[in-house]
């Protein structure tokens, strides 16, 4: 996240830790999941994963009365944690 500008010491914390959160608990469910389901839950996982750190994320920039899900800070936000968790995923593909 600090690579696409932002660089508060507050949000990168949160970010980290949302990540951190969100990683577990996907890892968690999946290992759970029966072998069968793990193919169909991984993509939905990932996305209410990327939705939750988004939303996490869009309180820390904004506060407590965000902008409209339309404005450029929530798109902008929204970019940039689609890209993060995309990153995040290839690198765990590489290394497994």
């Amino acid at each position: 996240m600090a690579l696409v500008g932002y660089r508060r010491p507050v949000f990168l914390v949160v970010c980290a830790l949302a990540n951190l959160a969100s990683n577990l608990a996907l890892n968690l469910t999946l290992a759970l999941a029966p072998d069968h389901w793990r193919v169909g839950l991984l993509p939905m996982l990932e996305l209410a994963v990327v939705v939750a750190e988004w939303a996490v994320l869009r309180l820390v920039v904004a506060g407590p009365n965000p902008p409209p899900l339309r404005s450029r800070i929530s798109v902008r936000l929204a970019i940039a944690t689609v890209l993060a968790n995309v990153l995040s995923f290839t690198i765990g593909v590489i290394l497994f």
